[in-house]
């Protein structure tokens, strides 16, 4: 979550993170009542982002594109 977004996410419960799965512990650190999910993530990172979405309670899921 940035400074730019932060007025649209305020207003928000879950919190859609595109290809930022390495920043959802400093979001959550920032917002800890928010929920995030990672709205767009990358197939060749699936591994890394999917293990944050089982390692993080606050994280939802994973929505992975896996077509060019």
């Amino acid at each position: 979550m940035n400074k730019i977004a932060e007025p649209y996410e305020n207003a928000l419960d879950i919190v859609g993170l595109n290809y930022y799965y390495s920043t959802y512990e400093l979001d959550h650190k920032m917002h800890p009542n928010k929920v995030i999910w990672g709205s767009e993530t990358q197939a060749i990172r699936f591994y890394q982002s999917w293990e944050k979405v089982e390692q993080l309670s606050y994280v939802l899921g994973d929505y992975t594109w896996t077509a060019y």
